[in-house]
């Protein structure tokens, strides 16, 4: 191997080669002309990481280039990060089966990297590595697409999820963020597994209608329709347009506090919370001893109270429960204020 190295094992040459590299080999025979039959044999050391839906390798010791394959388990999107405490220059790559076709290439000398891919279900993708470092990897399968609708997995753990509707939709899972157009991510579905799960949606600025219920919270606008189960923690945030949202207590014992910007509903294992919107409408009729606080404006607002509902309403908020217990209103913030209240 000339300006090389190598071992020589009888009449073998053995050598290791970087992709894209040239290498020339020379053969010299003792006297006279001679023939040679060369055959050239190529052996990919490729570390197999298995399926992956959340897998994780920490401490990965990269000297030059490193070769891995991944098996997807959804059909989506598949991504692998990959990050480095003292900032060297990575080079990553994602490759077809074949390692012909490039998908997609990060360098960076940040200390983070990141490829995505499209990919089916089962599908077999190389991922390649240049470096000389310590590096801990992701590898997530963890948003699924059909047609024009995403799922989003969250873990078995606490997980932070997102929702931002706009001229993009923005989804994101524990920082793991992604963009669809809006033809792509018509309807979306977040399932927050186990744990306690924070999920917050921000609307868009058009008109949308929120839903929070048993764990399940929904927002509805414009071109949109997202969905979010098992999720303990849920923040709706208004983004303009007429908004309006409902929400539901449980069996248990529930605590309302209703501002004109910002409305919040707490039970056993739940909270949600509605900011900025014009219209919140909060039902208790699923049992337990159910407590509602109705705070006013600094402007003139309007407090009406019949036995079985109340709401409070001023410029651009209309605040209104139905089946609570106890019904508290406060007008002290200031403004010329009126009260009219109705027997059984």
């Amino acid at each position: 191997l000339i300006g090389g190295g190598g071992t020589i094992d009888g009449n073998t040459l053995s050598f290791d080669v970087v992709g894209g590299q040239t290498y020339t080999v020379g053969l010299m025979s003792g006297g006279g002309m001679s023939h040679y039959d060369v055959n050239v044999q190529l052996e990919e050391n490729v570390v197999d990481w298995g399926v992956i839906e959340r897998s994780q390798f920490s401490g990965v010791t990269v000297a030059g280039e490193q070769w891995y394959s991944i098996t997807t388990t959804r059909a989506g999107l598949a991504t692998i990060e990959a990050s480095n405490v003292g900032g060297t220059s990575v080079t990553l790559e994602f490759y077809t089966s074949d390692g012909q076709t490039l998908i997609d290439s990060d360098i960076s000398s940040s200390g983070y990297n990141r490829v995505d891919a499209n990919v089916l279900a089962g599908d077999t993708l190389l991922v390649r590595v240049v470096g000389n470092c310590d590096v801990d990897f992701n590898a997530w399968n963890i948003v699924g697409v059909t047609g024009t609708h995403v799922d989003v997995f969250g873990t078995n753990g606490g997980d932070t999820l997102s929702f931002t509707a706009g001229a993009t939709h923005d989804v994101s899972v524990n920082g793991l963020a992604y963009s669809f157009n809006t033809t792509e991510a018509a309807t979306v579905t977040f399932h927050g597994g186990d744990g306690n799960d924070t999920y917050t949606a921000n609307g868009s600025t058009g008109d949308d209608v929120a839903t929070a219920s048993a764990g399940t919270a929904r927002v509805i606008g414009n071109g949109y329709d997202v969905t979010a189960r098992h999720v303990e923690q849920v923040q709706f945030n208004g983004g303009g347009g007429y908004d309006s949202v409902r929400m539901w207590d449980t069996a248990g014992d529930e605590n309302l506090v209703a501002d004109p910007t910002t409305v919040q509903l707490t039970g056993t294992g739940f909270q949600y919370t509605a900011n900025g919107f014009d219209e919140v409408k909060v039902y208790a009729n699923n049992g337990g001893t159910d407590t509602a606080v109705l705070n006013g404006s600094s402007g003139d607002d309007f407090f009406l109270a019949r036995d079985t509902y109340a709401y409070f309403s001023g410029s651009g908020f209309y605040n209104f429960v139905k089946g609570f217990d106890v019904v508290q209103a406060d007008a002290s913030a200031g403004g010329y204020d009126r009260a009219r209240f109705y027997d059984s």
